[in-house]
């Protein structure tokens, strides 16, 4: 048990703090909105993400509690099965998600008019900049806990403190400048943008470390037999 407690140790000591870090990043947007560009603007902003991003992340959920369990047991049991259920994911998530992501940037403001009125049509401006955001983190969400998985727990607390600083900045630096909340809707979605896409990247060499990792050690067993 003891050598078991010191093994998993960045579990409680580490993980503990990303998921704080984790979820801090995806409040806080809303809150430091509201204090630099108003409530109505903010009103914009959190329609979108109730309309767009929520289904998403509850796609996104049901399918990572899938991938989650089974990838569990091939890190050591079949790593290159582990590799192609992490490719298989993820192109499921592209194909479910192009087609919307399409829709989003090609559909004018007006139809958020027609479906909520006309006080909330700026939130179709705010939908169709956001819209390859919302898509990447779609791909992403499905494999996020690959990092976890995989005890690499360090490199999940760095991108999630980055990510919350990077999202502090894109607000904050464009209303110093004088820029409207356009531009600053634009770069923070340019910004996660960004972070989902790296922290897939990290995700998939974390996997092929482990695939080759094992392929190693059956290579060394086969010399030594």
């Amino acid at each position: 048990m003891v050598q078991l407690a010191i093994r998993y140790r960045d579990y409680p000591l580490i993980s503990m703090w990303g998921a704080l870090l984790n979820v801090s990043g995806l409040a806080l947007p809303s809150l430091f909105f509201a204090k630099y560009y108003g409530a109505q603007n903010t009103g914009w902003l959190a329609l979108d993400n109730r309309v767009l991003g929520v289904p998403a992340a509850l796609i996104g959920a049901s399918i990572a509690q899938v991938y989650s369990a089974e990838a569990a047991t091939l890190i050591y049991s079949d790593p290159d099965r582990l590799m192609y259920i992490f490719i298989k994911t993820t192109r499921r998530m592209l194909y479910l998600g192009l087609a919307r992501a399409f829709c989003l940037c090609s559909s004018p403001p007006w139809i958020f008019q027609l479906i909520f009125g006309h006080a909330w049509r700026e939130a179709g401006e705010y939908a169709r900049y956001m819209a390859f955001m919302f898509y990447a983190g779609f791909l992403d969400s499905p494999v996020q806990t690959t990092l976890n998985i995989l005890e690499r727990q360090r490199a999940q607390f760095v991108w999630d403190a980055f990510r919350l600083s990077l999202t502090i900045l894109v607000i904050v630096l464009p209303y110093h400048f004088g820029l409207g909340p356009r531009i600053a809707i634009f770069s923070y979605a340019v910004a996660m943008t960004l972070m989902y896409g790296i922290h897939w990247t990290q995700s998939y060499f974390a996997v092929k470390h482990c695939v080759d990792a094992a392929a190693t050690r059956l290579s060394k067993a086969e010399r030594v037999s």
